[in-house]
């Protein structure tokens, strides 16, 4: 049976209901999927919240009594003498070949400190694409800052390290002969050639770079202030008042620097398929939460076509044909 193809089955049903695949509702068709027998309740409760703490008993009954109304799941029994097992219609294209997956592509915006190099390499690993992580690493942003009291100034060098340059010396270099045109043209001439292989890209305005590509999933990372400072400090072994500096300035700037080069607000929710706020998950939670919605929003969903595109429908061998 393919799992993926039966998730994303039901997921599109759920969606036709104005509901969507939530974790315990995943959870269960997993078990279900990989137990064929009818499995008692609290069998099935167990087990599926032993694969996962963080589910709970209420959960798991919520989300059998909507496959059981959806006719995924068949129910023998009543209350906790209850066994359950999907319906031989659920899996109707579960036995298909797997579909492949297009170039994955998968931006994501991070607010500083909300882990996205953790989540964005576990991402490509499990999409099979590279990771390309952002331009400029925080050490460097804090050092440019440092070397110059007027934030303007501070501004204006960090403009100029958004391309590729040999060394962080380079971010002392003077603008004179830059434009803002040139840094947008080379930073997005550059991403379209390693897009084109696939990729999970951390910042470089990717989110709006490819933000018409129908197979980009865009997501943002974000979270509590208090909780991303906290992340960002035991991370890179920094005290807590100076990761909270960074993340006051790297939050303002990237979101001005966003709005000055590529017009764009990232601080904004349209932009994104995908907003996760990491404090509620570990990193290969989060990672799974994205690989999810880029199969089921990126791969999965369905796409209307427009009626010039709707094949015809072929013409029966008996029909006659009329003048």
């Amino acid at each position: 049976m393919d799992l993926d193809r039966l998730i994303s089955d039901t997921s599109q049903r759920l969606r036709g209901r104005g509901e969507r695949m939530t974790a315990p509702r995943r959870a269960v068709l997993v078990f279900l999927a990989e137990h064929p027998d009818a499995a008692p309740r609290a069998e099935l409760t167990a087990a599926v919240i032993g694969n996962d703490p963080g589910l709970t008993a209420e959960g798991v009954a919520h989300a059998l009594a909507t496959f059981e109304a959806m006719g995924v799941v068949t129910r023998e029994g009543d209350g906790e003498a209850a066994r359950f097992r999907l319906h031989p219609a659920a899996c109707g294209g579960a036995g298909l070949p797997k579909q492949t997956l297009g170039v994955p592509l998968v931006t994501i915006f991070e607010q500083y400190g909300a882990g996205a190099e953790a989540i964005g390499q576990r991402v490509a690993a499990q999409l099979g694409v590279p990771y390309i992580g952002q331009a400029v690493s925080s050490e460097t942003f804090e050092a440019a800052a440092e070397r110059d009291a007027a934030e303007a100034n501070f501004f204006e060098r960090f403009l100029r390290s958004l391309t590729p340059m040999p060394t962080d010396a380079d971010l002392t270099w003077d603008l004179a002969s830059r434009t803002d045109h040139e840094i947008v043209t080379e930073n997005t001439e550059s991403l379209l050639e390693l897009a084109g292989r696939g990729a999970v890209i951390l910042g470089r305005n990717a989110t709006k770079i490819f933000a018409r590509e129908p197979k980009a999933l865009h997501v943002k990372l974000t979270g509590p202030a208090d909780a991303r400072v906290a992340y960002a400090a035991a991370q890179a072994g920094i005290p807590l008042d100076q990761a909270r500096k960074r993340q006051e300035r790297e939050d303002r700037v990237r979101a001005d620097l966003a709005r000055r080069l590529y017009r764009w607000d990232p601080t904004q929710t349209q932009p994104f398929d995908l907003i996760v706020n990491t404090a509620s998950f570990t990193a290969d939670h989060a990672a799974d939460v994205i690989v999810l919605a880029f199969k089921y929003a990126v791969e999965d969903f369905p796409r209307p076509q427009p009626p010039s595109a709707a094949p015809l429908e072929e013409p029966r061998p008996d029909a006659g044909h009329t003048p």
